[in-house]
């Protein structure tokens, strides 16, 4: 996903099959690990598979670590993605509340563009 993110790819196509390719076969390896729950569910949303599955993955990560507040965020950017800026928006502050720590910039931003887009719909 990243490869495709900051333009590093010559063939989009074959890049965005390989990152579900490789999500799925994460997922088969490590179904019950909220990290690579979050991180898969994240890059198939990205590279346009179902969101509604993706999300479902997110949920699941969450509900076997509520702490993970990485977890949260890629949740919010599921929700944005989704239409559902006032949850990602929830998610977001949560997981700000989690690892208040944590890098912090992106996260106000992604909270920037939730008040955005409920706004705007």
């Amino acid at each position: 996903m990243n490869l495709h993110v900051n333009g590093w790819t010559n063939d989009s196509e074959l890049n965005r099959r390989e990152g579900v390719s490789l999500a799925r076969q994460a997922l088969r390896v490590a179904s019950d690990d909220p990290g690579v729950l979050s991180e898969a569910a994240y890059a198939l949303a990205y590279f346009g598979e179902d969101i509604d599955v993706a999300i479902e993955l997110a949920d699941r990560a969450l509900a076997l670590n509520p702490s993970f507040a990485r977890g949260w965020v890629i949740s919010g950017m599921l929700r944005l993605w989704a239409g559902q800026p006032e949850l990602a928006i929830d998610h977001f502050e949560t997981s700000l509340r989690l690892s208040p720590h944590a890098r912090r910039a992106g996260t106000f931003a992604y909270i920037g563009m939730g008040h955005f887009i409920r706004r705007a719909i």
